[in-house]
């Protein structure tokens, strides 16, 4: 059992990375899975090929996680999905539900997705019946029990819950499993992914996450957090691999930019703009541009992918156009049944048997099943046009239309005599036997074999399509005719059949739920906010207001499914190294709201110093010999071209100020960096500077700030946890170890009504999205507050100070800042600051100067009250959900003195035990009960060794102090890590210039290292 997670920046590089993986063997025992969603399953086939160049793939298998399921429980009979909704269109019918009064097949239909969504998520009928808060939510649950008590055999949702209970290790132990192409798992699918990992030869996992992105927030980190759930649970390690990043700098610039609230931008001629007046218009436009690229750049048909936002509506006119262009296309479209002949003639058919109406009739007679011949059929009507109306009994001067109407109403008269849906099943499968309905579809599958072979392969499957159907319809269970035919229609109209790719030289067409492939160009059609990125509104059955308040954890919900659309869209546009956005009016010549694309590409690109403008048609010269004659931008940026301006000393600092404004114009400012920084600093400032000397200029210089969003991002929880923490301990301060879980939990709804009226948390609050969020966060937030009371009952440090301001100097300027906690032993004391972050710190960190806050606090409390310092310890206080009920993230890890009294203080225990669960320190076995030994050297002080750090402290502050007047301001992080995590990474230019490198931290240090330097009066 071996399990490898590759992880890469997004879908095309990690899906090939992992068939990459798969190995290639004669071997009839040996069994490759490749596990994809069902919509990407053709695309992987290709890929498979392609990649590993074979020719046959008798032991690998491309299939979605439902038919992995299937295959391992060849035995398990199951409900189709049909059938599931059936039942519970049945069980509204014979039951009263207020919410739910008009039952249709559609309503059934929305209910059941429900049910899987509620299963999949792993939410029983009991745990959903107990959060039901208003009628609808009741009545669905009550819809939910019913359905599971009725049905007689699992459904398509039980099937991986299934095949977690049976699956049959010993196959299972004999096979291999590649997992790629999702950017996502439900709770059953994960659970599925666990027992493979359990129980495969061995698992490979595809997963996207970015690697030093500041757009981070756009992934779905879904996957990794499963596969860490698992990791832990288990106690087992996965092998994670980070691919190389192999994409140009064109798409790699998307991935980071894209959706992301600060941007860089990129000097390119391949991204174009356009809107248009009518859709054939922008179609056309798009036709041209394809066949000047063949024609004049060399490039091929199969050279074009199409993203449509509007496929199903615009594929005709795509195809008209392209055809009179003679330009090879492939649509990515499913064919819905409803839209082919066999439909329109079943539906006659049932309509006549109504009617006995001649229009109903002359459509049947028309129709290709029919095999009426056209000329009878035109005779047929000129005769009841000269007889001004219609009777049954003029077919009889038709041979072929009496002998056809004759088989109607002989099958007529046994739907008058059915009752069950047996019945009228057995009835519709004769009457497709009756007129020779697949035979004929057989002869139009050989027609389209000569002419279109995309149409050829839908046809082929329209009979298993029918007998599916028929089969889901076949129980005793009593109907009338009506509803039976509605049934059946909806049911058979609205099946997809969906056709493969084509391995030749045409143009790609898809919508967004396409899976494209790389090529040279991409163009996005009908580009219209909805649709371009494609956005699922929020008024289903149950919304996300409606799961927020069952605060269950039911997934996906709707802003989640429109986050991983966004990131479906990211990956699209990296596929290509020319990209062309276009919008329309619609056909009545009404504007339509441009994609969000427009504004985005607009912040993100330029071309010679100007900003991209939206065109209005392609320029007339773009039909020329050289395309890169032709200038897509008109408009500069006024400020761009301001600054140009100055560096070229053509206007003076007067003239500036007169364009943009007194304000806006810092020249006098940046001249004197004290009038900007002023005399007084801030730990937290002071570690910003020297992360990167940019990032603290715009910060605390410029001080950028970030828009509030309704959302909520990291700061948040560690504000939240923060306000918790300190507002516990401040409210409790001499009595806190005394406290019990009741007490506890009264803190817990208090401090609850204090955050609420933060003006941060109240817009958090106000969005009911969050609210089960908050729910989940305040779970976490008792585990901390009772950790605190459990720590503080077993030390012999007790709290003293909260939020404890300091002031001192150093030479002319001031340090200030706020410790969030002291506490005091007999002889010493500790400051504890809480981290919400990040928490095991380095030396290395403190000699660069980036982690100075700890040494900070213990100097400033030193000189200020005189008290001995025993140690300086971060707490982590949010954001590891995964640890859930897990006291021990929330241990005390920092810097201590190497003193046996001290150890004994942190923790009342030490000497009966090696180990602590209060704080990140260990005995050595030499230990006794007299003399407590640590175990490590690491971050652990002497008093010298303290008074020497506290030396090289002053240091640092007075190096800050002389670069920082010095107008420092260059972008020179210390470390990737800082741009990873920086918000203002977007608006600096660091590492554009492939040659820049950050300034590297170094080795590991001891205090050793650090008395040297103060010794040695070494220099910073």
């Amino acid at each position: 059992m071996s399990t490898k997670i590759l992880i890469g920046n997004s879908l095309a590089e990690v899906t090939q990375a992992v068939i990459n993986e798969i190995p290639i063997s004669s071997s009839v025992d040996l069994e490759n899975f490749v596990v994809v969603p069902d919509r990407f399953s053709l695309f992987a086939e290709k890929e498979i090929f392609e990649c590993l160049g074979i020719k046959t793939s008798f032991n690998i298998k491309v299939l979605g996680i439902s038919k992995l399921a299937k295959y391992f429980l060849t035995k398990q009979d199951l409900l189709s999905k049909d059938q599931s909704v059936l039942e519970v269109l049945l069980i509204l019918k014979n039951n009263n539900f207020p919410s739910f009064s008009n039952p249709t097949l559609e309503l059934a239909n929305e209910i059941f997705a429900i049910i899987s969504q509620l299963k999949s998520s792993n939410i029983s009928c009991a745990e959903f019946s107990a959060k039901a808060t208003n009628q609808k939510l009741s009545d669905l649950a009550n819809i939910f029990s019913i359905y599971e008590s009725m049905k007689t055999k699992p459904d398509q949702s039980d099937l991986l819950s299934n095949l977690v209970t049976f699956l049959d290790v010993e196959k299972v132990s004999k096979s291999n499993f590649f997992f790629a192409g999702f950017d996502s798992l439900t709770e059953q699918g994960g659970k599925v992914l666990e027992k493979l990992i359990l129980n495969g030869k061995n698992v490979v996992v595809g997963a996207i996450m970015p690697d030093k992105q500041k757009n981070s927030f756009v992934y779905d980190s879904d996957i990794m957090n499963k596969l860490s759930n698992i990791s832990r649970l288990n106690k087992i390690a996965f092998e994670k691999i980070f691919i190389k990043q192999n994409i140009s700098n064109f798409s790699e610039h998307i991935l980071k930019n894209l959706f992301s609230y600060s941007k860089t931008q990129l000097e390119t001629n391949n991204v174009h703009l356009l809107e248009f007046e009518t859709p054939t218009d922008e179609i056309t436009e798009v036709a041209k541009t394809i066949n000047f690229y063949v024609q004049k750049k060399g490039y091929r048909f199969k050279d074009f992918n199409i993203l449509c936002g509007n496929l199903e509506e615009e594929k005709e006119r795509f195809e008209k156009i392209f055809l009179e262009r003679e330009i090879p296309v492939f649509f990515d479209i499913a064919t819905k049944i409803s839209t082919l002949p066999i439909y329109s003639f079943l539906k006659n058919i049932f309509e006549f048997f109504n009617t006995k109406s001649y229009a109903s009739l002359l459509n049947i007679l028309t129709n290709v099943y029919s095999k009426i011949s056209f000329d009878e059929i035109s005779d047929f009507q000129n005769y009841i046009s000269s007889k001004g109306f219609f009777e049954i009994s003029h077919c009889a001067n038709f041979p072929d239309i009496e002998i056809f109407v004759d088989k109607l109403n002989e099958i007529e008269k046994k739907y008058q005599s059915a009752k069950t849906f047996d019945d009228f099943s057995k009835l519709t499968k004769n009457l497709c036997d009756q007129f020779f309905v697949f035979e004929t579809t057989n002869e139009i599958v050989e027609q389209l074999k000569i002419k279109n072979c995309n149409e050829e392969k839908i046809y082929v499957q329209i009979e298993n399509v029918f007998e599916t159907i028929i089969k889901t319809l076949c129980f005793n269970e009593e109907i009338d005719f009506g509803n039976y035919v509605e049934i059946f229609l909806k049911l058979f109209g609205d099946k997809e059949i969906s056709s493969a790719g084509l391995s030749v030289d045409c143009v790609y067409v898809g919508s967004q739920k396409s899976f494209f492939e790389k090529r040279k160009v991409l163009f996005v059609t009908f580009a219209k906010q909805g649709t371009i990125p494609m956005t699922t509104k929020d008024l289903g059955l149950m919304s996300d207001s409606d799961i927020a308040k069952v605060s269950l954890p039911i997934q996906p919900t709707i802003n989640m499914i429109n986050k991983r659309n966004k990131q479906k869209l990211l990956f699209d546009l990296t596929l290509a190294d020319e990209v062309f956005v276009s919008v329309s009016e619609d056909e009545l010549g009404e504007k339509v709201e441009k994609s969000i694309i427009f504004d985005e590409f607009k912040k993100m690109f330029t071309s010679q110093n100007k900003e991209i403008q939206i065109l209005s048609k392609f320029n007339e010269k773009f039909v020329g010999e050289n395309l890169d004659e032709f200038n897509f931008q008109t408009k500069y940026d006024l400020n761009e071209f301001i600054i140009n301006l100055k560096n070229e000393n053509k206007i003076s600092n007067s003239d500036i100020e007169r364009l943009v404004g007194k304000q806006d114009c810092l020249e006098e400012n940046l001249s004197n960096p004290e009038k900007i920084f002023g005399r007084k600093f801030s730990p937290t400032q002071i570690e910003k500077f020297y992360e990167c000397p940019l990032k603290h200029f715009l910060l605390y210089g410029l001080r950028v700030k970030e828009n509030p969003k309704g959302k909520f991002d990291g700061r948040d929880y560690g504000n939240f946890f923060h306000i918790y923490a300190q507002s516990f301990v401040e409210r409790n301060l001499k009595n806190i170890r005394n406290l019990n879980e009741s007490d506890i939990d009264r803190e817990l709804d208090k401090i609850f009504e204090i955050i609420k009226k933060d003006e941060r948390f109240k817009l958090l609050y106000e969005n009911t999205e969050n609210l089960h969020l908050f729910q989940i966060l305040k779970k976490e937030a008792k585990m901390l507050l009772s950790q605190i009371v459990y720590e503080q009952k077993n030390s012999n440090f007790f709290a003293k100070f909260v939020e404890k301001f300091f002031e001192f100097l150093i030479d002319d300027f001031k340090i200030c800042g706020v410790i969030d906690r002291v506490d005091l032993s007999e002889n010493f004391f500790r400051v504890i600051d809480y981290k919400s972050g990040e928490t095991k710190r380095s030396l290395i960190a403190f000699q660069n100067g980036i982690e100075l806050q700890l040494f900070l606090y213990l100097f400033a409390i030193k000189e200020i009250y005189g008290y001995k310092p025993a140690g300086g310890f971060y707490m982590p206080i949010s954001g590891d959900f995964s640890k859930d009920g897990d006291s021990k993230k929330f241990v005390l890890d920092g810097f201590v003195l190497r003193d046996s009294q001290v150890i004994k203080d942190l923790d009342r225990r030490f000497g009966r035990n090696l180990s602590s669960d209060i704080v990140s320190l260990k005995l050595a076995k030499s230990s006794t009960v007299m003399n407590l030994v640590l175990s490590t050297s690491k971050n652990v002080f002497s008093e010298q060794g303290f008074e020497n750090a506290f030396v090289y402290l002053k240091l640092l502050l007075k190096n800050f102090r002389k670069e920082v007047l010095s107008g420092k301001i260059s972008a020179i992080p210390t470390g990737e890590f800082v741009c990873s995590k920086c918000p203002l990474y977007g608006v600096c230019s660091f590492k554009q210039n492939l040659s820049q490198e950050p300034r590297e931290l170094g080795r590991e240090i001891s205090e050793d290292i650090i008395n040297r330097i103060v010794e040695n009066g070494e220099q910073i």
